[in-house]
Order: structure tokens, then C-alpha cells, then sequence
């Protein structure tokens, strides 16, 4: 971008974007803390956070290791998202009415086999596509799609098969 005349201000962007995103996980961690200690003030815990952030920051080839970190965090939390949003959006939004799981949460399933069979897969194909066979263009939307649709199609056909069978 530099090339471009976009050098100072695509280093700003970034520096902007990293800085507010670190601002809003030191803030996350102070909350997550003070709700064990509530009387704790706010500054006292930020603070501690904030400079173990900084200092942490500072640990050579602590950072080279940032990427890996990213791989694993999305293998697990993709095929995750994937299935929650086909879940809510695509096969029962009326299941998560505040009335229906106060009143009828029971019915729902305590395991659902073809959710935990559809994240296998979709983390089973994260693992394979970030570090074994990597994908020129990342494994995220690839997993992203295939577990929703593994899971969109395989909760429709055990529908239908429990349908036949009563």
C-alpha cells in the first residue's frame, strides 16, 4: 500500500484497529474479574491486566506463535458457530423462545447426536485443511459451510426417518 501513497495511513488503521481491539479484551478480562470481586474499583484490576498484557507482549517468540493460536481458537469455534446458527436460523428458531425453554426446556434434547457427529467432521476438516493439507484460501468458510450444511441435511433426514418410523 505504500507504493500507493497508502503507507501512513493503512499503518494507522491498523494500529487503531489493534489498539481498540486490545482495549476491549483488557476491559472483557476487568469485567470477567470484578464479577468474582465486585467491590473491587474498576482501574485496579485494568491496570494489572493492561501491564501483564504489555509485558506478556514482550516475551520473545511469544508472538510468533500467534497465528497457530488463531488456527486452533477457529478449528474449535467455526464448526461451533456453524452449528448454532443452522440451528437457530434454518431448523427451529420457535425452540428458543424464552417462554418455551422456561416452560417446556425438558423436550429439548440433552445430547443431539447429529450435532456432535457435524462438529467432528467440521474440526476433523479444520485440523486436516490448516495443517496438513492447507488450503490456499484458508479452511474458515469452507468448514463454515460444509458442517451447517452436514448438519442442515443430516437433522432433516433423521426428521424425516423419525417421521416413517412413528
Amino acid at each position: 500500500m505504500s507504493s500507493f501513497g497508502f503507507g501512513l495511513p493503512a499503518a494507522l488503521v491498523i494500529f487503531f484497529s489493534v489498539l481498540t481491539t486490545n482495549v476491549m479484551c483488557v476491559y472483557s478480562a476487568t469485567l470477567s474479574y470484578m464479577s468474582t470481586a465486585p467491590r473491587t474499583p474498576f482501574w485496579k484490576p485494568a491496570l494489572v491486566i493492561g501491564v501483564v498484557s504489555v509485558i506478556g507482549s514482550l516475551i520473545p517468540g511469544i508472538l510468533d506463535q500467534f497465528q497457530t493460536f488463531l488456527l486452533i481458537i477457529g478449528s474449535v469455534f467455526i464448526p461451533a458457530f456453524s452449528l448454532m446458527i443452522v440451528d437457530y436460523f434454518l431448523l427451529g428458531r420457535e425452540r428458543y423462545s424464552a417462554a418455551h425453554l422456561m416452560g417446556q426446556g425438558s423436550t429439548l434434547p440433552a445430547v443431539n447426536p447429529v450435532a456432535f457427529v457435524s462438529y467432528g467432521v467440521g474440526a476433523a476438516l479444520a485440523y486436516y485443511w490448516n495443517w496438513v493439507s492447507p488450503l490456499d484460501f484458508g479452511a474458515s468458510l469452507p468448514v463454515f459451510v460444509i458442517t451447517g450444511a452436514l448438519y442442515y441435511s443430516a437433522s432433516h433426514v433423521r426428521r424425516h426417518v423419525g417421521r416413517a418410523a412413528a
